[in-house]
């Protein structure tokens, strides 16, 4: 018998930030275009984290699962692989949106990023959600704001906007109306 080939489709990742709050259970109302991307994973579960006890992440189990098989073969330094590990298990948990849109954030996790009942950013990268305290955002602003200028000037000297082709699909026109013979 043969198997149909699964089709697989790109998931684009939101861009921007959102400040959020946190309320007093935990919850928080995923953005719009954040939850339409969690959407479009196949398991409607995720894994809430911290791998640095500073930043929480919301991982797609999709994602988590590439990061767990990283860990699993960062055999060059196993020690660290253990450690964000362990933290990744102390702090963790699954969850699921609700039909509301809103993800709990474990108890553990809101006191150790010092988040409860508090605004918290949201970002996506590298295919996981960032939860910044404001603390974090401060801090993290602070110092991409300090080297900016810097910044850009190296990643474009790094290739950073370096276009060969932009290539975007082809619109279809609509086609013209027949023209009926009189």
């Amino acid at each position: 018998m043969d198997q149909i080939p699964t089709q697989l489709v790109e998931i684009e990742q939101p861009r921007g930030m959102a400040p959020v709050r946190l309320d007093e259970r935990g919850r928080m109302k995923v953005p719009p275009l954040m939850k339409a991307y969690l959407e479009k994973f196949p398991d409607k579960q995720l894994w809430v984290t911290s791998l640095d006890r500073t930043i929480g992440r919301i991982y797609p189990l999709l994602i988590w699962r590439e990061t767990e098989k990283f860990l699993d073969r960062l055999t060059e330094d196993p020690g660290l692989a253990e450690r964000l590990a362990f933290n990744a298990a102390d702090l963790g948990e699954e969850v699921e949106m609700d039909g509301q849109g809103r993800i709990v954030i474990p108890l553990t996790l809101r006191k150790t990023l010092g988040i409860e009942d508090q605004t918290v950013r949201l970002r996506v990268f590298r295919g996981y959600i960032e939860i910044l305290s404001e603390r974090m955002y401060e801090e993290r602003r602070t110092i991409s704001s300090g080297s900016a200028q810097e910044d850009v000037l190296r990643a474009t000297g790094l290739g950073m906007g370096k276009i060969e082709k932009i290539l975007v699909p082809l619109k279809e026109t609509p086609s013209e109306p027949e023209q009926s013979g009189s």
